[in-house]
């Protein structure tokens, strides 16, 4: 293996990771891209409210684009707590974070019961 050189790690693709999670729940699915590192450097990782944030920040739109903002918060705060977290595992997956305790990752989310399992 060589040592890289500065134009070519500078050279390579910027395209980011994307991975679509089904949401039967509400019909479809969301797609989630990877954040870059000035991203992920931006986004506070101690801030309440973690895992929602989390999702907002990440969820976007077929030619990358955001699909939410900081604004939409409250409005996502209101949907299923179980939506949120596997959107937000999902995230931290892309950015290479689930070798940590998703407990200590997501500890200042606010507690994400499981929801209730079907057919019993």
């Amino acid at each position: 293996m060589s040592i890289l050189t500065k134009q070519q790690i500078l050279g390579q693709s910027k395209k980011l990771r994307q991975k679509t999670i089904p949401f039967p729940e509400l019909g479809g699915e969301i797609l989630f891209q990877e954040m870059s590192y000035a991203d992920w450097d931006a986004f506070d990782k101690k801030a309440p409210l973690y895992a929602l944030r989390l999702f907002a920040a990440s969820a976007v739109d077929e030619k990358g684009v955001r699909l939410f903002s900081e604004e939409d918060a409250n409005q996502l705060a209101a949907r299923g707590s179980h939506l949120i977290e596997r959107g937000a595992r999902a995230v931290l997956e892309l950015n290479g974070l689930l070798e940590e305790s998703p407990g200590a990752i997501l500890k200042n989310s606010p507690k994400i019961p499981t929801p209730p399992a079907t057919g019993e």
